[in-house]
């Protein structure tokens, strides 16, 4: 009737951007950032169609100061075997931003950077409400509906100063992200997609 999950993480990034303009640098930020995060996740049967599933996460992230905490929380029920109604809140931190210039032809790969020094890192609450429809083994359709306002984004300044990158790199805002995500796992025989 419940199931409990821990887990932790420690990383450590050595960052080293370098821009050219005709072989000649231009910019050049270096960073070790490091992020050491542990977590407590529960699923709790209820009832035979009710699952609750809390959960919280803890990080200590070297470049600020204040120990970060993001709890969340889902329910699923089951009103028929083959279909779930889905509904989960969380609070969600980002420790790295990508710095992608918008003026790119083609954009293969993104290039991170870490928040800047005593700066709060990206954080975002995420409401989702969704179902979630078995059709047969493997074949499954999903629909969920999202919004996900962000209390603290970074991105590229395009007016940084090469005189003082590591204070005037990053420019930071807030947003709002709101969609539908419409999911159709197919699976016949060996293929699946």
């Amino acid at each position: 009737k419940m199931k409990i999950k821990t887990g932790w993480q420690i990383k450590y990034l050595n960052l080293d951007y370098r821009e050219y303009l005709v072989g000649n640098e231009t910019t050049r930020l270096i960073s070790n950032p490091n992020i050491i995060s542990t977590f407590f996740s529960s699923t709790w049967q209820l009832f035979p169609t009710l699952y609750i599933n809390p959960g919280i996460r803890f990080s200590k992230y070297n470049r600020y100061n204040e120990n970060i905490i993001n709890p969340r929380f889902a329910i699923k029920y089951n009103p028929i075997s083959n279909l779930a109604l889905k509904l989960s809140w969380g609070k969600f931190s980002q420790f790295l931003y990508t710095i992608n210039r918008e003026d790119e032809l083609l954009r293969i790969v993104d290039f991170w950077q870490p928040v800047p020094n005593n700066k709060k890192p990206q954080e975002a609450h995420h409401y989702i409400i969704g179902a979630e429809y078995w059709i047969s083994e493997g074949n499954i359709i999903s629909i969920e509906s999202y919004y996900k306002p962000y209390s603290v984004l970074y991105d590229l300044n395009p007016k940084a100063s090469n005189q003082d990158l590591d204070n005037t790199f990053a420019i930071s805002g807030t947003g709002t992200a709101i969609g539908i995500e419409f999911l159709y796992r197919l699976m016949i025989d060996k293929i699946s997609g």
